[in-house]
């Protein structure tokens, strides 16, 4: 078992994180930092857009979380805790939590999808006010955008747990679980 560990307390949801999170962090700063390499053939403005690249990953994760986090306080059943796990983020919510209406995980379930449209939808703005500077930059935004409309927003619809029994339940997996209900 991986041991949590938490890090202090933020809008009333206590954030932790598995030390997995740091390696998966140094991962992908350095598959985007070859990537960007490649694409731009420059080491040192590989090397910090990567850096760049991972901390907007870790950005648009968070503002998903964030939109279900608004949500389920909305709802009047909030969430208890936020933990980085090797790239994604875990909301758990109060293990002494009712039984609640279809509706109410219905909601909070699709809570991240516009937050994540919204930061793709400010990606596509980066990416048509970019396009005539420079590749490094241009190579970011596409990556912040493809990141937040394909794994953020539509990845995020896909039951994953279901379909693969990964170890973690994405919002498919719950609006899957609550179908026909």
């Amino acid at each position: 078992m991986t041991k949590t560990r938490f890090f202090g307390n933020w809008c009333g949801v206590d954030w932790g994180y598995w030390p997995l999170a740091v390696w998966g962090s140094l991962g992908l700063w350095a598959v985007l930092a070859g990537w960007l390499w490649w694409r731009v053939g420059d080491v040192p403005s590989a090397v910090a857009g990567g850096f760049l690249g991972m901390s907007l990953h870790w950005l648009g994760e968070a503002l998903h979380q964030a939109g279900h986090a608004w949500v389920a306080k909305r709802v009047g059943y909030p969430q208890s805790r936020w933990i980085f796990l090797h790239l994604f983020i875990a909301a758990q919510y109060p293990k002494d939590e009712p039984a609640l209406p279809t509706a109410v995980h219905r909601r909070r379930a699709l809570g991240g999808l516009p937050a994540s449209l919204l930061v793709s939808a400010l990606a596509a703005v980066w990416l048509f006010l970019l396009t005539p500077t420079s590749l490094l930059w241009l190579a970011i935004a596409q990556f912040v955008f493809w990141e937040n409309l394909l794994l953020f927003s539509l990845g995020a619809l896909l039951p994953l747990y279901t379909i693969t029994g990964m170890g973690f339940e994405t919002d498919g997996d719950t609006l899957w679980r609550l179908r026909g209900k």
